[in-house]
Protein backbone atom coordinates (compact mmCIF):
# COMPACT_ATOMS: atom_id res chain seq x y z
CA UNK A 1 0.00 0.00 0.00
CA UNK A 2 1.10 3.17 -0.72
CA UNK A 3 1.20 6.56 1.38
CA UNK A 4 1.27 9.71 0.32
CA UNK A 5 0.93 12.95 2.44
CA UNK A 6 -0.13 16.38 0.46
CA UNK A 7 -0.15 19.75 1.66
CA UNK A 8 -1.81 22.46 -0.89
CA UNK A 9 -3.26 25.82 -0.35
CA UNK A 10 -6.56 25.42 -2.04
CA UNK A 11 -9.41 23.97 -0.34
CA UNK A 12 -10.75 20.48 -1.55
CA UNK A 13 -14.74 19.94 -1.15
CA UNK A 14 -16.24 16.58 -1.19
CA UNK A 15 -18.43 16.19 -4.02
CA UNK A 16 -22.00 14.74 -3.08
CA UNK A 17 -25.05 14.54 -5.79
CA UNK A 18 -27.37 17.69 -5.61
CA UNK A 19 -29.40 18.40 -2.45
CA UNK A 20 -31.22 21.41 -2.42
CA UNK A 21 -29.91 24.56 -0.67
CA UNK A 22 -31.39 25.53 2.59
CA UNK A 23 -33.13 29.27 2.96
CA UNK A 24 -32.04 30.97 5.58
CA UNK A 25 -33.71 32.24 8.65
CA UNK A 26 -36.71 34.56 8.42
CA UNK A 27 -36.73 37.08 10.49
CA UNK A 28 -40.70 36.14 11.37
CA UNK A 29 -40.10 32.60 11.24
CA UNK A 30 -43.15 31.83 8.89
CA UNK A 31 -43.46 28.50 7.45
CA UNK A 32 -41.90 28.53 4.14
CA UNK A 33 -42.29 25.26 0.82
CA UNK A 34 -40.88 25.22 -2.55
CA UNK A 35 -41.03 22.59 -4.97
CA UNK A 36 -39.00 22.75 -8.41
CA UNK A 37 -38.82 20.74 -11.37
CA UNK A 38 -36.25 20.91 -13.80
CA UNK A 39 -37.17 18.69 -17.15
CA UNK A 40 -34.05 17.68 -18.15
CA UNK A 41 -33.85 19.49 -21.57
CA UNK A 42 -30.28 21.05 -20.97
CA UNK A 43 -27.56 18.14 -21.26
CA UNK A 44 -25.71 18.95 -18.39
CA UNK A 45 -28.66 18.61 -16.20
CA UNK A 46 -31.12 15.60 -15.18
CA UNK A 47 -34.46 15.51 -14.94
CA UNK A 48 -34.51 17.12 -11.28
CA UNK A 49 -37.15 17.14 -8.57
CA UNK A 50 -36.08 19.12 -5.41
CA UNK A 51 -38.45 19.96 -2.44
CA UNK A 52 -37.76 22.53 0.55
CA UNK A 53 -39.51 23.13 3.58
CA UNK A 54 -39.20 25.13 6.61
CA UNK A 55 -41.13 25.80 9.53
CA UNK A 56 -39.21 27.96 12.17
CA UNK A 57 -35.93 26.68 12.84
CA UNK A 58 -35.89 23.33 11.17
CA UNK A 59 -35.20 22.94 7.37
CA UNK A 60 -35.81 19.68 5.22
CA UNK A 61 -34.57 19.33 2.13
CA UNK A 62 -34.78 16.48 -0.96
CA UNK A 63 -34.16 16.00 -3.80
CA UNK A 64 -34.45 12.91 -6.50
CA UNK A 65 -32.95 12.94 -10.26
CA UNK A 66 -32.79 11.15 -13.20
CA UNK A 67 -30.96 11.19 -16.24
CA UNK A 68 -31.21 9.40 -19.64
CA UNK A 69 -27.98 9.36 -22.16
CA UNK A 70 -28.42 11.64 -25.17
CA UNK A 71 -27.13 10.99 -28.96
CA UNK A 72 -23.96 12.68 -28.57
CA UNK A 73 -23.36 10.69 -25.32
CA UNK A 74 -24.10 7.49 -26.77
CA UNK A 75 -21.75 7.94 -29.68
CA UNK A 76 -18.97 8.95 -26.98
CA UNK A 77 -19.03 5.71 -25.38
CA UNK A 78 -21.58 7.34 -21.93
CA UNK A 79 -24.98 5.44 -22.09
CA UNK A 80 -25.10 5.33 -18.69
CA UNK A 81 -28.37 6.30 -16.73
CA UNK A 82 -28.45 7.69 -13.58
CA UNK A 83 -30.93 8.12 -10.71
CA UNK A 84 -29.61 10.52 -7.48
CA UNK A 85 -31.62 11.27 -4.40
CA UNK A 86 -30.52 13.15 -1.56
CA UNK A 87 -31.91 14.44 1.92
CA UNK A 88 -31.03 17.41 4.27
CA UNK A 89 -32.31 17.81 7.60
CA UNK A 90 -31.41 21.47 9.71
CA UNK A 91 -32.13 22.58 12.89
CA UNK A 92 -30.74 25.58 14.40
CA UNK A 93 -27.22 25.64 13.42
CA UNK A 94 -26.47 21.90 12.77
CA UNK A 95 -27.39 20.68 9.27
CA UNK A 96 -27.71 16.47 8.39
CA UNK A 97 -27.35 15.50 4.61
CA UNK A 98 -27.10 12.34 2.93
CA UNK A 99 -27.07 11.30 -1.17
CA UNK A 100 -27.16 8.67 -3.39
CA UNK A 101 -26.49 8.40 -7.00
CA UNK A 102 -26.27 4.65 -8.97
CA UNK A 103 -25.57 4.57 -12.90
CA UNK A 104 -25.58 1.71 -15.15
CA UNK A 105 -25.12 0.96 -19.09
CA UNK A 106 -23.78 -1.14 -21.77
CA UNK A 107 -20.68 0.75 -21.86
CA UNK A 108 -19.94 1.64 -18.72
CA UNK A 109 -21.23 -0.58 -16.37
CA UNK A 110 -23.04 0.05 -12.85
CA UNK A 111 -21.12 2.58 -10.79
CA UNK A 112 -22.24 3.67 -7.39
CA UNK A 113 -21.71 7.01 -5.15
CA UNK A 114 -23.17 7.94 -1.52
CA UNK A 115 -22.01 10.03 1.25
CA UNK A 116 -23.10 12.00 4.49
CA UNK A 117 -21.93 14.88 6.02
CA UNK A 118 -23.32 16.89 9.51
CA UNK A 119 -21.86 20.74 9.94
CA UNK A 120 -22.35 23.13 12.11
CA UNK A 121 -22.36 27.01 11.68
CA UNK A 122 -22.67 29.69 14.58
CA UNK A 123 -21.74 33.18 14.26
CA UNK A 124 -18.39 33.67 12.31
CA UNK A 125 -17.25 29.61 12.19
CA UNK A 126 -18.71 27.19 10.94
CA UNK A 127 -17.50 23.25 10.43
CA UNK A 128 -18.36 20.28 8.71
CA UNK A 129 -17.21 16.79 8.51
CA UNK A 130 -18.02 14.36 5.79
CA UNK A 131 -17.66 10.59 4.00
CA UNK A 132 -18.24 9.94 0.26
CA UNK A 133 -17.60 6.45 -1.18
CA UNK A 134 -17.76 5.78 -4.89
CA UNK A 135 -17.31 2.37 -6.45
CA UNK A 136 -17.17 1.19 -10.17
CA UNK A 137 -18.10 -1.84 -10.50
CA UNK A 138 -17.52 -2.82 -13.84
CA UNK A 139 -13.74 -1.67 -13.20
CA UNK A 140 -12.86 -3.10 -10.01
CA UNK A 141 -12.33 -0.07 -8.49
CA UNK A 142 -13.39 2.14 -5.34
CA UNK A 143 -12.51 5.16 -3.62
CA UNK A 144 -13.17 6.55 -0.11
CA UNK A 145 -12.35 10.15 1.58
CA UNK A 146 -13.10 11.76 4.54
CA UNK A 147 -13.67 15.20 5.07
CA UNK A 148 -13.07 17.64 8.04
CA UNK A 149 -12.89 21.37 7.07
CA UNK A 150 -13.49 24.54 9.23
CA UNK A 151 -13.97 27.98 8.13
CA UNK A 152 -13.66 31.76 9.98
CA UNK A 153 -14.64 34.42 8.73
CA UNK A 154 -12.59 37.06 10.14
CA UNK A 155 -14.76 40.22 8.44
CA UNK A 156 -17.03 40.65 5.51
CA UNK A 157 -15.93 39.42 2.94
CA UNK A 158 -12.29 37.46 4.04
CA UNK A 159 -12.50 33.79 5.26
CA UNK A 160 -9.95 31.89 6.70
CA UNK A 161 -10.31 28.11 5.44
CA UNK A 162 -8.70 24.61 6.37
CA UNK A 163 -9.08 20.83 5.80
CA UNK A 164 -8.01 17.82 6.57
CA UNK A 165 -8.93 15.09 4.37
CA UNK A 166 -8.23 11.46 4.26
CA UNK A 167 -8.73 9.29 0.89
CA UNK A 168 -7.92 6.29 0.27
CA UNK A 169 -8.25 4.41 -3.22
CA UNK A 170 -7.90 0.94 -5.31
CA UNK A 171 -8.49 -1.87 -7.38
CA UNK A 172 -8.27 -5.69 -6.25
CA UNK A 173 -4.27 -5.51 -7.49
CA UNK A 174 -3.59 -1.93 -5.60
CA UNK A 175 -4.23 0.13 -3.13
CA UNK A 176 -3.52 3.77 -2.17
CA UNK A 177 -3.75 5.96 0.66
CA UNK A 178 -3.17 9.69 1.64
CA UNK A 179 -3.79 12.19 3.50
CA UNK A 180 -4.33 16.05 2.73
CA UNK A 181 -4.26 19.01 4.64
CA UNK A 182 -5.24 22.60 2.76
CA UNK A 183 -5.54 25.92 3.93
CA UNK A 184 -6.29 29.49 2.63
CA UNK A 185 -7.74 32.95 2.98
CA UNK A 186 -11.23 33.53 0.66
CA UNK A 187 -12.33 36.71 -0.79
CA UNK A 188 -15.47 37.52 -1.95
CA UNK A 189 -16.63 41.09 -3.64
Amino acid sequence: MRRRLLIASTIIALSLPAVPALAEDKPDDSPSFMLQYFDGTDEKKPNTLQLEQSIGSVKVGASASFQKPNSRNVAAGEDAEKLGVGVRLGFGGFTVEGAYEGAEGENTGPKKSYGASVGYSGGPFSATIGYVYDEDIAAGKEKDALELGATYRLSPGIAARGSLQYSEQGSATEKTDGVAVTGGIALSF
